[in-house]
């Protein structure tokens, strides 16, 4: 079984969890970091509402945080699996790169908003817009003609034949689309 790596982020960044993270693994003797199977799970504890909380996180495994979170928590993750006990504020997990974001509690709005991949899951309530748009049907496509060669003066002998209709009509499965602010 995996060991716990409690640290307590009171009075720490708690935008820099990633740099607190790796001091605490550095601190372990080598043969408890031979691979990423034996690291240990690692645990912040004292999490009390701080706006950015684990923002940038990166390339860790089994972090979990008790307490609360501000806004714009996990913002920027990328391939970690974070859990967050406690509730969280606006746009929690904001442009989550990949990996998987869970809080326990509720979130209040956007979660996920601006994620390019990555899974998040909220056993609360997620709030107002969420980045969980339902899909939506695309217009058909229009006519369009095109004439390839010069006109002809004559009238054509044989009988011109019709493409089949299709079957579906266009765009019969629906899409998502997602738009929002840039930079």
């Amino acid at each position: 079984m995996n060991e716990t790596l409690e640290i307590p982020i009171t009075n720490q960044n708690v935008a820099r969890l990633d740099l607190i993270a790796s001091e605490a693994l550095r601190s372990l003797p080598q043969a408890s970091l031979a691979n990423e199977n034996t690291l240990p799970e690692i645990v912040f504890q004292g999490a009390s509402g701080q706006d950015f909380l684990g923002a940038g996180l990166s390339n860790l495994h089994s972090v979990v945080v008790k307490g609360h979170a501000g806004k714009l928590a996990f913002c920027g993750m990328d391939d970690c699996e974070c859990t967050l006990d406690g509730n969280a504020g606006d746009f929690f997990g904001h442009s989550l790169a990949s990996g998987l974001l869970i809080c326990k509690g509720s979130v209040a709005n956007g979660a996920g908003a601006m994620a390019r991949s990555g899974l998040i899951a909220v056993y609360g309530s997620a709030g107002d817009r969420t980045a969980c748009s339902a899909p939506m049907l695309a217009p058909p496509p229009g006519r369009l003609s095109i004439t390839t060669a010069c006109f002809q003066s004559f009238d054509s002998r044989a009988p011109s034949v019709r493409a089949m209709m299709s079957v579906v009509p266009p765009a019969g499965k629906g899409i998502t689309m997602r738009t929002g602010l840039d930079g």
